[in-house]
């Protein structure tokens, strides 16, 4: 990878298990234009460039901001700068901003504005979409508006606009580095979960009862054998659950479970490591197939745009970028909804 994202200028997708080092990756890519802006004395020309980040949550935003400050500000000056739903930047401050670390929202904002504001996106020379595959998330519409406005700046600019995405492993990333313009044969990138730096075995568990209480009490319980089964062996634990709510009852449960069958004294092992991993999924027995096929990533990343075609097509009637049905029709073709209607057109 190390030749694609730093010694090219390719666009890239990386698609990679977590803790695979897609963010050392990313950072390669950053590395790359700072090079472009080295001057001859060696200072980095902080003025040509500027770079997005775009992170689907507040939190991995900020965890980035603190992680390039880290690596870049000191050693070259470089100011890094989180735009989320909690933090906004003045105009001077986006100006003075080299890396610009977003939420895909916060960015859409921005690149619709026009006047001054706009003259600070066309200075980005690299957009860096980490979780890519939540293209068929409900904000995935988003995610290929910004694409779609970015592909249009570069034609009509003639200014490169480096695009790199990094993703979970999914099935169909040719289609997703078909949107993001990739060259298969260069900037494609693809490692299954056996590059796990943590192996990790998985199990289902259906569960056939019917009735909710009852099937709850089971869940509960399968998931204390489960536990106590781990912590005897002086593994960490770490259970899932959809809410707050039945996170605190789930925790609840397995305390109580611990006091009657006096096993509270196996959980409190202290230094415990781990070298590898194990997944445990409980289940409605209806739901396993679901699950099955998501977690051994045999189910496709989908377009949601159908459900935001309307509201993302005025935006840029707004924007003046589309103005007629020839430039809306061009406008579509920047698409992930296009290229999935490429491959399956019957659909």
């Amino acid at each position: 990878m190390y030749p694609a994202a730093f010694e090219s200028g390719e666009n890239l997708l990386l698609c990679a298990p977590t803790g695979a080092g897609k963010t050392n990756v990313a950072m390669l890519t950053i590395l790359h234009e700072m090079a472009k802006a080295q001057l001859e004395d060696g200072s980095i020309d902080l003025e040509s460039f500027k770079i997005v980040y775009v992170a689907p949550m507040k939190a991995l935003v900020q965890e980035v901001v603190s992680n390039l400050t880290q690596r870049l500000t000191a050693a070259y000056g470089l100011q890094v700068r989180e735009l989320s739903g909690d933090q906004n930047l003045s105009r001077d401050e986006l100006f003075k901003t080299q890396i610009i670390v977003t939420t895909p929202e916060k960015w859409d904002i921005i690149t619709r504005k026009s006047g001054d504001d706009r003259t600070y996106t066309q200075l980005v020379r690299l957009m860096i979409i980490d979780e890519i595959h939540l293209l068929h998330d409900t904000r995935g519409p988003v995610l290929e508006a910004l694409v779609a406005r970015t592909i249009r700046q570069v034609e009509s600019t003639q200014q490169m606009v480096r695009l790199v995405g990094l993703s979970a492993t999914l099935p169909n990333y040719e289609d997703v580095a078909a949107f993001l313009r990739v060259n298969p044969e260069k900037g494609l990138f693809y490692f299954d979960s056996s590059y796990r730096p943590v192996p990790l075995q998985q199990q289902y568990i259906g569960i056939m009862e019917k009735k909710a209480m009852k099937r709850h009490q089971m869940m509960n319980e399968i998931c204390y054998e489960k536990v106590l089964e781990q912590a005897k062996h002086d593994n960490q634990v770490l259970i899932f659950v959809h809410s707050r709510k039945e996170t605190a009852a789930t925790a609840k449960a397995i305390r109580d479970l611990c006091v009657e069958n006096d096993t509270l004294s196996d959980l409190l092992k202290p230094n415990s490591a781990s070298s590898e991993g194990e997944g445990i999924i409980l289940t409605q027995h209806a739901q396993l197939k679901y699950y099955l096929s998501l977690m051994n990533q045999q189910l496709p990343v989908e377009s949601q745009m159908m459900s935001r075609l309307a509201d993302q097509m005025n935006a840029e009637i707004v924007l003046g970028t589309v103005q007629n049905l020839a430039q809306a029709a061009t406008w579509l073709g920047y698409s992930y909804l296009y290229v999935l209607m490429l491959r399956a057109p019957a659909l």
